[in-house]
Formats: structure tokens, C-alpha cells, sequence
């Protein structure tokens, strides 16, 4: 009976499941999961939900499982593979893609997933000599087309590239999600070829297949509430201990936050964790267990026993992340919205806070693929002008009332004298001098955002003012940018 039961279950999580009814696959899953054991089937459906929902972490918890209980199933460590590239873990990616291509060499998303960590990494040969078996037997479908696209582009085989895009949209039907990728690395093509009203129309169109609105009232009301319980008039007590292991990163996509996590990482004593949402994840559960008040009004009033409570349990998961080092450097897009609670939970944290002209931010942003859950603005030039003033006003503020020691950076003066704001970003970072920090470049770090191939490179100026190439374009966005400071006034 008890195992009717488990069949019965597992499938109403997989029915959930595939009809993309998430929550409830979770929910009808998750009851067989006991101290860690559970039937194989509902460690598949957990991970494959988190996977969707983009936690990642929980996701390979799931697919490792997956893979020990049933280790001859190249599908799971493929799958497993995929969720490590994701976190920059190159190296065990790479193992598990290994594993599956083991027990199937035809395995094609093994094969083409594979690729894209060496893309990730410049190994652009290695790729290519793993994705040219698909096209030679012609089994390459959109997502090997997408990859092999990414590694002629790396190669500087830009017109090979953009032919292979273009084709590829010609024939054939595809998912919307392929599109937009497609179309952005058309639009990638043509800037690298200095053809720029071609490299615009594509971002233009590639941004109007996925936008899908942005309610940039209630994004101000949020960013207000932040303010009201977390400034200087805020009720919510500070955590016993202070600790100076932490240092954030707060900036907008495109405006120089890899880069400066590449260079801390690379001293001997820090540790950089990239985007993880930890803290983010922290309050936003914290919220959920407090009585229903959405984050941060369930801050307003929190106890000192409290935010100690939070602090540890953070601080532990944060040593897990990197044992030893000294400090640990985060990167999460959305720091700059958490530091006013980050002052509450980890007081003694630095921040970083890189900023970069408006213009070259936005239209940096602009010209990527962004998750529209994570950066709904991001297909907008108005309101990606809007949330950069938005974005400056709540850094100023925290500057003005927090107890937080903040540094700002701006981007043009970092890439014109890398030396100078190296030793000053290090110094600010508490660590000694450590010249690797200039060569950050050879560290072999590999990372998982649209910076992948910039932070292979010494530092360079030529993206600087890349804005001006697409003057006739930007009317929109210098409408809503209207009066807003540059980053380079800075000293």
C-alpha cells in the first residue's frame, strides 16, 4: 500500500511538473523526501523545479542525489553538470558532463553543455572539436547551434558566427528563449564588424521578444519601504557581533562588478562566491517564518537576539562557501537593494561600490540577455534609465546613513590607472598588498555571467564611451537619464 502510495504521489508531481504547475509539484514531492532519503523520482521532480525557479543550489543537492541512486543514468549527471557551471564550479562541470559522455558519447546536451563551459573558460578549439561531431552527423539542434554560434564569435570568426545565427533562425521553428539568444549574438556580431544600426536593430528586436513590462511604480514603492524601516529611523536592532569577513559588491549588470570580484578573488586570502543570493535568500525566508510581512517591513522591529540568530546562521553558510579565506567577496546584482539590512545582520561588512556612466550601463544592459524576473527593465532604454537614477539615489542615501564602511568606484578611472585603484580597493578590502591582484587575468577563474571573456583580459579602456557608436539610438534612454552624474566626477 505504502508504495501505491509513493506511485501515486510521484506522479501527481510529475503531471504537476509537466503542466508547469511548479509549486504544486514541489509540494506533492516534497512529503517523500525524510531525513534526507526519498524515491529517485521525487529527487527528479525537486531538482527539476529548482532548476526552473533558478535555485541552483537546491537543484544540485537533488541531481546529486539523482546520480548516487541511480549513477548509470548519464541524464543526471548531465543535469548536475549543468547546475555546477552555473555556480563557476568549471572544474566538477566538467566531471560530470565527463560521466554522462562515459556512458553515452551521443549524449548531445552532455556534449553541447560540456562545450559551453570551455567557451566560458576560452577553450574555444576544445569546444569546437566537441560540437563539430553534431553538425558533421547533423544532429545539432538550436542549443548546439546557440553554443558553436558563442565559439565562432570567441574565435573572432564573427561573419562565420552571424551566418550560422542567421541560418539557423531561417530554418525552422524556435522557442522564443533561442530567439532572443540568437538574436543578441547577431547584434554582438555586427558591433564586433563596426556595423552598428544592424547590431541595434538585432538588440532591439531580440529586447522586444522577451519584455514583459516593468512596474516601475511599485519598484520605487519597494525601493521607498527599504528606506522608511532600514534608514535612520529604523527600529530593527543590530546583530551582538561584528565581523569583517564580508565584502559586497553593489553595482548594475554591465557596470563592473566581475571585474572587481576577479581582482579580490585573486588574492591569496579572499574568496569570491559570485552572484550567490545568500543574504537575499536569508531575509526573504526570514520574512516567510516572521508572521507574513513581506521583506523589509519584517525587519521593522527585529530583536538583537534576532539579527544574531540571522548573522550565524548566514556567517556558517558563508565559511562553507569558502573555508579559510580571510574575506569573501560577493557579487549579487541586487547588494545594493540589501545593505541597509546587511548593516543590521553583518555589521563591519565593506562595500564596493563600482559605478560606471549611464549611458555605457544602460546600454551595456541592453545589448545582453537578462532573466526578466531577476532585471524585468533590462528590455526598456527608459527604464533602464529610470532604475539607474533609482539605483545612484539609494546608493547616496545609504552612503548618507548607514553604518557601513563604503567605497565607491568609478569604472573609467579604475580601467585608466588599474594599478592605483587596485591598491586602494585592496587596502579598503583589509588585506595586504598582493600583486596577483594585478594579474587577475591568469587566475583561470572561470566565470558564469556575461563577463566571462572580458575578466580573461587585462584590464582595457576600449569599452569606454562605447555608448557614442549608438548616439542616434539612445534618445530614449538619455531622456530618462536627464541629469544624472557621471561616474567619472569621482576622484
Amino acid at each position: 500500500m505504502a508504495g501505491d502510495r509513493i506511485q501515486r504521489a510521484l506522479a501527481q508531481a510529475q503531471q504537476h511538473y509537466h503542466a508547469g504547475r511548479l509549486d504544486m509539484a514541489e509540494r506533492a514531492a516534497s512529503p517523500l523526501i525524510r531525513r534526507g532519503q526519498g524515491p529517485l523520482g521525487a529527487w527528479h521532480v525537486l531538482g527539476l523545479v529548482a532548476m526552473h525557479q533558478e535555485r541552483v543550489e537546491r537543484a544540485i543537492e537533488c541531481f546529486r542525489m539523482c546520480s548516487r541512486l541511480s549513477p548509470k543514468q548519464p541524464n543526471f549527471h548531465y543535469l548536475l553538470g549543468k547546475m555546477l557551471a552555473m555556480l563557476e564550479r568549471t572544474s566538477e562541470s566538467i566531471e560530470s558532463y565527463d560521466r554522462a559522455l562515459k556512458l553515452d558519447p551521443d549524449h548531445r546536451q552532455a556534449r553541447t553543455w560540456k562545450a559551453a563551459v570551455l567557451e566560458r573558460a576560452g577553450r574555444y578549439d576544445d569546444a569546437e572539436g566537441l560540437l563539430s561531431p553534431c553538425f558533421e552527423q547533423g544532429t545539432a539542434d538550436d542549443e548546439t547551434r546557440h553554443v558553436m554560434v558563442r565559439v565562432r564569435m570567441g574565435q573572432g570568426r564573427f561573419r562565420e558566427g552571424l551566418r550560422l545565427a542567421q541560418d539557423t533562425l531561417a530554418n525552422g521553428e524556435h522557442t522564443r528563449r533561442i530567439q532572443q539568444l540568437l538574436g543578441f549574438l547577431i547584434g554582438h556580431a555586427y558591433d564586433r564588424l563596426g556595423e552598428y544600426d544592424l547590431a541595434f536593430d538585432a538588440f532591439e528586436r531580440a529586447n522586444a521578444m522577451q519584455h514583459e513590462g516593468f512596474d516601475l511604480d511599485q519598484y520605487r514603492r519597494f525601493l521607498g519601504d527599504l528606506r522608511r524601516v532600514l534608514g535612520p529611523d529604523s527600529t530593527a536592532s543590530i546583530a551582538a557581533q561584528t565581523t569583517e569577513r564580508m565584502v559586497y559588491i553593489a553595482g548594475l549588470p554591465r557596470s563592473g562588478t566581475t571585474l572587481i570580484e576577479t581582482i579580490l578573488d585573486a588574492h591569496a586570502e579572499a574568496q569570491g562566491v559570485g552572484e550567490r543570493a545568500d543574504f537575499q535568500r536569508l531575509v526573504e525566508r526570514h520574512a516567510m517564518e516572521s508572521g507574513g510581512l513581506a521583506y523589509p517591513d519584517s525587519l521593522d522591529g527585529l530583536p538583537a537576539d534576532e539579527a544574531t540568530r540571522l548573522q550565524r546562521q548566514y556567517l556558517v553558510q558563508q565559511d562553507q562557501r569558502a573555508p579559510g579565506a580571510s574575506r569573501i567577496v560577493n557579487k549579487h546584482l541586487k547588494n545594493w537593494h540589501h545593505l541597509g539590512a546587511v548593516s543590521k545582520i553583518v555589521p563591519g561588512s565593506r562595500v564596493v561600490w563600482i559605478r560606471r556612466d549611464p549611458r555605457d550601463t544602460c546600454l551595456g544592459v541592453y545589448m545582453h540577455h537578462f532573466s526578466p524576473r531577476a532585471h524585468g527593465y533590462a528590455t526598456d532604454l527608459r527604464m533602464l534609465g529610470a532604475v539607474y537614477r533609482e539605483h545612484v539615489a539609494l546608493m547616496r542615501y545609504w552612503i548618507d546613513v548607514l553604518d557601513l564602511s563604503i567605497l565607491e568606484v568609478p569604472y573609467e578611472r579604475l580601467v585608466r590607472h588599474p594599478e592605483s585603484w587596485t591598491r586602494r580597493i585592496v587596502e579598503f578590502a583589509g588585506l595586504e598588498w598582493d600583486e596577483r591582484c594585478l594579474r587577475f587575468y591568469d587566475s583561470g577563474r572561470v566565470a558564469a555571467t556575461h563577463s566571462h571573456a572580458q575578466v580573461r583580459r587585462p584590464i582595457y579602456t576600449t569599452s569606454v564611451g562605447r555608448w557614442q557608436r549608438y548616439r542616434v539610438h539612445l534618445g530614449p534612454l538619455n531622456e530618462s537619464l536627464d541629469g544624472s552624474e557621471g561616474s567619472d566626477s569621482v576622484d
